[in-house]
């Protein structure tokens, strides 16, 4: 299963939240998806880097990091 992580990253406590659903996600077979501006902060291996617009049309699953604000703007 392809998951398109969406995160504030202004949010206090965003990158640490992200790592976390990184590993759970590679630990239980799934693949984290981020947009390609974010490779050199998130570069482990099994995560897929696009552009955004290519990650929308091949993922199963948007996980939205952040508050209300970035689950509206994704959704």
């Amino acid at each position: 299963m392809k998951i398109l992580i969406c995160a504030n990253f202004s949010k206090e406590k965003s990158r640490t939240t992200v790592d976390a659903v990184c590993d759970k996600l590679l630990s239980i077979g799934f693949t984290p998806m981020f947009d390609k501006d974010y490779r050199d902060a998130f570069n482990k291996a099994g995560i897929i880097f696009e552009e955004t617009k290519n990650l929308l049309k091949e993922c199963d699953m948007i996980i939205a990091v952040g508050g209300d604000g970035t689950i509206i703007k994704w959704a």
